[in-house]
């Protein structure tokens, strides 16, 4: 009977401390590999409350420089991308509910979230073509530079895996996330030389066609140069890996 009793105590004792070595390391720091090649930089924590659920805190920046890839992306010639110059960063609260039977930070997962961003953008240039009669005469370049912030709400669908004999390190996979809110912004942007009143029609009606998806704004042209105010819907998406450690 002792023998019985020490024997159940044993396996008791081993077992708590199975799931004490499970549910005790709850902290999970992770970056997003795959953001490197956008020049973005992202840092990530995450703590388990409980099997299924939990709660992150992410940061993210763009420091301020050249579009990626932009040699790559289609010629116009309205605008100059690979001119362009365009920074930000991001701040993201989010919440996990994992689906999987393991739990505490494992499996797949539904995360709905918020994201508040802000953007940065200058040397900016709209080639704009002065007509009369049909006839162009002359070009305008219209140079902008200025910010805008968003707040906006999601959902991401991935999955993450624990790695390593010790299960300490962390891949976690982004499958398919996006979100939907608010913008507001302000673009100023000067012209290379003093505009007529003709010029400056024509300006405002080309900036008043710009073919910019979801976002809505507003131009205001006068004989030095132009204004862009954002204000209005704003739309994003998130996929990627990020790799991590867990603590």
């Amino acid at each position: 009977m002792r023998k019985l009793l020490l024997g159940t105590l044993f396996l008791l004792s081993l077992s708590m401390n199975a799931q004490e070595d499970d549910t005790q390391r709850r902290n999970i720091i992770k970056t997003n590999v795959t953001a490197f090649a956008f020049k973005n930089f992202q840092l990530n924590y995450e703590r388990v409350f409980t099997k299924t659920f939990s709660l992150s805190v992410s940061y993210g920046m763009i420091p301020e420089g050249k579009l990626p890839f932009s040699s790559l992306l289609p010629n116009d010639s309205e605008v100059n991308l690979e001119e362009v110059e365009l920074g930000g960063s991001n701040a993201t609260l989010e919440t996990r509910f994992y689906l999987g039977k393991k739990g505490y930070g494992h499996g797949f997962y539904l995360a709905p979230y918020y994201r508040y961003s802000t953007f940065k953008v200058s040397n900016f240039t709209e080639t704009i073509d002065v007509e009369i009669n049909g006839v162009v005469y002359d070009t305008v370049d219209v140079t902008f530079k200025g910010n805008s912030t968003a707040h906006s709400a999601g959902l991401l669908i991935g999955a993450q895996w624990f790695l390593g004999k010790k299960d300490n390190f962390v891949l976690d996979a982004w499958f398919l996330g996006a979100h939907y809110g608010t913008s507001t912004g302000d673009l100023d942007g000067i012209t290379d030389r003093t505009l007529t009143s003709v010029e400056q029609q024509q300006v405002q009606d080309e900036l008043d066609n710009l073919d910019i998806p979801v976002v809505k704004y507003k131009a205001t042209v006068n004989a030095n140069g132009a204004n862009l105010k954002v204000d209005g819907p704003w739309a994003g998406l998130r996929a990627g890996i990020s790799l991590g450690y867990r603590f």
